[in-house]
């Protein structure tokens, strides 16, 4: 994650220079990175949102 911060000031400070934008094969690496940290988050909320689902429809 902190790569990516790292990467995007950079992005940033060239956009501010007028300076042509990096190539699209640093940023692939970083997108790789980001998927595997997000599988074990969504397996916590489903079960959280279920059980309220059934009374909400009811009132």
């Amino acid at each position: 994650m902190g790569v990516t911060c790292i990467i995007l000031a950079h992005v940033v400070s060239r956009r501010d220079s007028s300076s042509p934008p990096p190539p699209p094969a640093s940023n692939i690496p970083i997108y790789q990175k980001s998927p595997p940290p997000r599988p074990s988050l969504p397996p916590s909320p489903p079960r959280l949102i279920s059980p309220p689902s059934p009374p909400h429809h009811q009132s």
